[in-house]
């Protein structure tokens, strides 16, 4: 956990940490499974799928806080290919700039970040997020 606190800058405007592989004594929140969990019932309901979505995430993360001597407020999360499904319409970029703001926001993922840009997958062009304009650190 010490290890982290030197890639955060607590003055920056977003504390958003890409990470490739799960860090000792950081508790994730598999993502992906929670919120399969939690629309599941709702998948019928396409029209309204993207709010059920997005308030069932917002819940997650809320729930899902933690804090450290070392980093302060965090939240980490992995299994995040879900957040990308066209069907829920989320606007990651948003959700990860507000949630990197007020927490630091640790994302275990198996994708690759080139030119300011996170891809889900190594080549994936069709799943990203354009990161230029939040604070992020890629380790």
């Amino acid at each position: 956990m010490d290890i982290l606190a030197s890639y955060i800058n607590r003055h920056a405007r977003n504390k958003l940490l890409f990470t490739s592989h799960e860090i000792k004594d950081i508790n994730y929140v598999d993502i992906g499974r929670l919120l399969s969990e939690k629309i599941e019932n709702s998948l019928q309901k396409r029209q309204h799928l993207p709010i059920i979505a997005e308030d069932a995430l917002k819940e997650i993360l809320s729930q899902n806080s933690n804090s450290s001597e070392a980093i302060g407020k965090y939240i980490a999360i992995k299994n995040i290919g879900i957040l990308f499904e066209p069907i829920l319409r989320l606007d990651l970029k948003a959700i990860l700039s507000n949630w990197s703001r007020e927490n630091v926001l640790i994302i275990n993922h198996e994708g690759e970040i080139r030119d300011d840009i996170f891809y889900l997958a190594p080549h994936a062009s069709k799943y990203t997020v354009n990161l230029k304009e939040i604070t992020y650190k890629a380790i």
